[in-house]
């Protein structure tokens, strides 16, 4: 189970998806903030303390690439990992560039349960821990 001091950032527009993921996110422990636009996520930089950030990819208005883009140049959440959980179901080049600017991993929402969500954030949040 998670510390319950692990921030998860949840940038997600569709409520019904935000909402399934952030219960299956808290049901493993975890501290769910979520955000349902990049505008709002930079909104509220200032005021977080993100472990790692799920960042739809689709989003209205800042698109997550550029949503990342910008995550990347702030100090404030630079080192924060970041993961993709998109609907795009064959972004090959999307996905390729995502991950080679950063995104630690690329989850598809057709084939990630909130469970499977769970542990490859307690995953990334022990690899860190070890190499710390």
């Amino acid at each position: 189970m998670a510390s319950p001091a692990h921030t998860v950032v949840l940038v997600e527009d569709d409520r019904v998806v935000a909402h399934m993921y952030m219960i299956g996110l808290q049901a493993r422990g975890f501290r769910i903030v979520l955000c349902d636009s990049g505008d709002t996520l930079f909104g509220r930089l200032a005021s977080l303390d993100a472990d790692v950030i799920v960042l739809d990819w689709l989003l209205p208005g800042v698109d997550g690439a550029q949503v990342f883009a910008a995550l990347r140049r702030d100090d404030r959440v630079r080192d924060v990992p970041v993961l993709v959980l998109s609907s795009l179901s064959h972004p090959d080049a999307e996905r390729t560039a995502a991950l080679k600017s950063g995104v630690v991993a690329w989850l598809e929402k057709a084939h990630t349960t909130p469970r499977m969500l769970a542990d490859v954030i307690s995953d990334l949040l022990a690899a860190g821990a070890a190499s710390a």
